[in-house]
């Protein structure tokens, strides 16, 4: 650090350079942050619902696999994140070793800097406040938004995993913030970390098992007036050959009213509360089905098998 002290000039052009590269880093993650928000809100429940469907990547018009995208996108958030945070920790001590005598608003202005010495009056305030929300909320958010969009899918496995990256991207956020804060560990344990573990073993003990059984509006998927099946030419349409495979999906509590699953195989599924009004389901197999209370007034179940099917208080 004497060395450092002995020549500023050379210490202002390395966290110079050093911040330049944050930068980059920091532009490239906000734009991936940027991209997977908007792939998951155009993200239909359709392609939710539809088993092996894809994800619609915006600008590549690229598809890829849903349940791929909604597992790799996440973690390639937090690693980007994590990257960007390891630039800015060699950003900070790099700053920190200039020492108390030097006016770090000469420095390139960047994200600590900025933070550190902010400007007077209404103009620090809209500092200090990007700089929370671009470092600290960006990663949480997105996470979250990719959590409550495949919970609509109500797998079980799956959703789970969501969900542990959307919590552990909350505890990576803390743990960089009290690094750079250099904030005391007993405070982040005693109002962070456990709290976190405590909120996390609830959800997963109540919270996403009523999501799969259809007990949230918000988690369930909305069909309506949807086409679920690939109507096949005429000269292929063979007697007994389904136009859609949908054994063993978690339907419950879906809106389905005036959607069309026609000859689809709905063998083991779960539809538990769903509204089946005006639903097209002939020819279906609905055997070993759970369609417990659902609604299915004026539903077309022409020619329908409904073999072991569940129907109580339907």
């Amino acid at each position: 650090m004497a060395t450092n002290d002995r020549d500023p000039k050379r210490m202002m052009t390395v966290i110079d350079s050093a911040s330049q590269h944050a930068r980059k880093v920091y532009y490239l993650y906000l734009g991936f942050i940027a991209y997977c928000a908007v792939t998951v809100f155009s993200t239909t429940d359709r392609q939710l619902a539809l088993k092996g469907d894809t994800a619609k990547l915006p600008i590549l018009d690229i598809a890829v696999p849903l349940d791929g995208f909604f597992i790799l996108a996440p973690i390639l958030a937090v690693g980007l994140f994590v990257y960007f945070m390891l630039y800015m920790q060699r950003l900070n001590s790099l700053i920190e070793g200039l020492g108390e005598s030097y006016d770090k608003k000469q420095l390139y202005p960047w994200m600590i800097n900025i933070a550190k010495e902010p400007e007077e009056g209404s103009i620090g305030f809209l500092q200090r406040l990007f700089v929370g929300l671009t470092l600290w909320f960006t990663l949480p958010i997105t996470m979250f938004i990719f959590a409550s969009k495949f919970l609509k899918k109500h797998e079980d496995s799956l959703s789970y995993l969501i969900v542990a990256l959307a919590f552990a991207s909350i505890f990576i956020v803390f743990w960089f913030w009290n690094k750079l804060g250099k904030r005391n560990y007993d405070e982040l344990i005693r109002y962070t970390i456990l709290p976190f573990i405590i909120y996390f073993a609830v959800l997963i003990a109540v919270f996403i098992p009523k999501i799969n059984e259809g007990d949230f509006k918000w988690a369930n998927l909305d069909l309506r007036n949807e086409l679920l099946v690939t109507v096949p030419d005429k000269e292929k349409d063979f007697e007994g050959v389904y136009w859609v495979d949908l054994e063993g999906v978690n339907w419950n509590g879906a809106d389905l009213t005036s959607a069309v699953l026609k000859r689809a195989n709905l063998r083991y599924a779960a539809l538990k509360g769903a509204n089946l009004g005006d639903v097209n389901l002939q020819e279906a197999d609905l055997g070993d089905a759970n369609l417990q209370g659902a609604f299915l007034l004026v539903a077309n179940l022409q020619e329908a098998d409904l073999r072991f099917a569940n129907l109580q208080e339907a």
